[in-house]
């Protein structure tokens, strides 16, 4: 979607208070548009899910997998991703801190 905005010779120019007064309107409309947004999307989050009555199968490469292997397969990486983000920040930790890791093996 294409924004047009009027050219540099047609923007208003107001004073200070001016400024101040339009921000604050539009600060109360972007606070209004936050809060229905955060409504939506709690309602959406408390549709009631479907039953999934279909024994859906897929291919791939450890063979055929139902949507409770998918699932299982989902927790385990992340409970994998989990362990690599924190491995990732202990290594981090560990360049930017090398004496107080290094006393900590004395």
């Amino acid at each position: 979607m294409a924004t047009v905005t009027a050219p540099l010779s047609q923007h208003a120019v107001v004073s200070h208070q001016e400024w101040i007064q339009a921000r604050k309107e539009f600060l109360a409309k972007e606070k209004e548009f936050t809060r229905q947004r955060d409504e939506l999307s709690r309602q959406r989050r408390e549709l009631p899910w479907e039953k999934v009555e279909k024994p859906y199968e897929f291919e791939g490469p450890a063979g055929k997998l139902t949507l409770a292997d998918l699932n299982e397969e989902g927790a385990d990486l992340l409970s994998l991703q989990t362990r690599q983000q924190l491995g990732i920040q202990a290594l981090s930790f560990a360049g930017q801190n090398e004496k107080a890791v290094l006393s900590l093996f004395r």
